[in-house]
């Protein structure tokens, strides 16, 4: 099968943006979601409920920015990689296809471990859960009248 230099060049460019588009969500995360967190330590003496709320709102606008960019981007990805896998069809090219068939096989065999390697669950609910919950804890350390830290 004779590929065009035009396929082969859009081949690269889609592999590329697929790639930048992963690293993207990626590091986005790593900055967004260590802030979020890190704000959250920050204020460990900080007494006041309502500046407390404060910090806690700019720390979940800051993880759901993040998750906002992830759904984004991800878009993004999805399509990049829909279309490697058309131009390796056509091209009698095997990588990304057979990443594609093995991830069926694997999402078949064991659903449940598919699931949670991929991620979503984490990202989707623990994470923002865990950190609304440690929000809340954090407020609720700082009321007197609990008296729960000294």
């Amino acid at each position: 099968m004779v590929i065009l230099e035009k396929e082969k060049i859009e081949y690269q460019e889609a592999h590329a943006l697929y790639r930048h588009y992963h690293n993207l969500q990626w590091v986005s995360g790593t900055i967004f979601i260590s802030m979020a967190f890190g704000i959250l330590g920050l204020t460990w003496e900080v007494r006041n409920p309502i500046a407390l709320l404060f910090f806690m709102t700019v720390s979940l606008v800051l993880y759901f920015l993040w998750f906002a960019i992830q759904i984004r981007y991800q878009d993004f990805a999805e399509t990049a990689r829909d279309r490697i896998w058309k131009l390796e069809e056509q091209m009698g090219l095997n990588l990304h296809l057979q990443i594609k068939e093995e991830d069926e096989e694997r999402k078949s065999k064991k659903p449940i471990r598919y699931t949670l390697k991929r991620m979503h669950y984490m990202t989707r609910y623990i994470i923002p859960l865990s950190l609304g919950i440690l929000w809340v804890l954090r407020i609720l350390f700082a009321i007197p009248w609990l008296n729960i830290v000294p």
